[in-house]
């Protein structure tokens, strides 16, 4: 294996020592991720998407994790072969091996990111809805050997459990023991089926036909509630930042939805668990969310976050009406 691409201009080199790049072909850089050099390949006969894992992330805090992550994602991948029940994945081009880089379907436009569509108050029930189907599809697929090792659950560990909760841990002791109590029951949860790992609206792409579910790399096998608890942490701080205070608006519905969707093993308590403790983790972990800038929303982000990470709430309903609680 090569040494680590850093920047687009050494991306565009592999990409030409390789043949996979012509002279007519360039390259068009996405930006908005922290885990990889992500670019478009225009100008040949289709354009398509190259992807680069970065072995440090681009965030403040040290944030170091096995570029090997790229294998597993074009493992995924070439599984699905693009359809994940009523939502579509990118279908796998080609993995390099010795880049660590894959080539991917580009989705065309029109496109819209679900993220950016929920800070704008759009939140498109049928696409929580389709995503709530397509997690209970995916915990129920019976896991390739390649990704039931030790070694996709330590990618895991490093992009999620250690960044997350045991940094949001660190930095605030009154969470400690709640926070590491979930990472031991997450990692003793039984290892059955797949665990995208990175459910959340940014890697969700929204289509005029379906949803579009992006950035596969920390798929493992492991505790699936992990999922189900990660999408439901990020509606419930999208309508802290709308400052939704009612149960019927819109968003909570769509989240309602999402919730209600979901037919895999996911257990409802242990669901809730993570939806707290990724709200936290958010709050203080080594990727804090970006749109909670004032005082009051941060401060019921943090007491509904630890409310339901200790086990206070036991169901969806409940977990909502929390955002009726100013």
């Amino acid at each position: 294996m090569q040494s680590a691409l850093t920047n687009f201009d050494d991306l565009m080199l592999a990409l030409r020592s390789t043949g996979r790049v012509g002279d007519t072909q360039h390259l068009r850089a996405l930006t908005g991720g922290v885990s990889a050099l992500v670019a478009v390949i225009e100008g040949g006969d289709e354009p398509w998407v190259v992807k680069a894992p970065l072995d440090q992330l681009s965030v403040d805090d040290e944030w170091l994790a096995d570029r090997e992550r790229g294998a597993n994602e074009a493992t995924i991948l070439e599984l699905l072969e693009g359809q994940l029940g009523p939502v579509r994945t990118p279908r796998l081009l080609f993995y390099d091996r010795s880049h660590v880089l894959l080539g991917e379907e580009f989705i065309a436009p029109p496109t819209l990111n679900y993220k950016d569509e929920l800070l704008a108050g759009r939140s498109h029930p049928e696409v929580a809805r389709s995503l709530g189907v397509a997690l209970g599809i995916l915990h129920g697929i019976d896991p390739p050997l390649t990704l039931s090792g030790p070694g996709p659950r330590q990618l895991f560990d490093e992009l999620r459990l250690d960044p997350y909760y045991r940094m949001a841990a660190q930095r605030r002791p009154e969470l400690r023991r709640d926070l590491l109590s979930l990472v031991d029951d997450t990692i003793n949860a039984p290892q059955t089926g797949l665990v995208h790992g990175d459910l959340s609206p940014k890697n969700v792409l929204v289509t005029t036909m379906a949803p579009v579910l992006l950035d596969w790399e920390v798929i493992h096998v492991g505790d699936p509630a992990f999922d189900r608890g990660m999408m439901g942490a990020h509606f419930m701080l999208k309508a802290l930042h709308h400052g939704v205070t009612r149960s019927t608006h819109h968003l909570v519905e769509s989240a309602r939805q999402f919730w209600l969707a979901y037919g895999g093993p996911a257990g409802v308590d242990q669901s809730i668990r993570h939806t707290g403790g990724v709200m936290l983790a958010r709050l203080y972990g080594k990727s804090p969310v970006d749109y909670l800038v004032d005082e009051v929303s941060r401060q019921r982000a943090h007491q509904i976050g630890t409310m339901a990470l200790s086990g206070q709430v036991r169901t969806v309903d409940g977990l909502l009406a929390l955002l009726d609680n100013e």
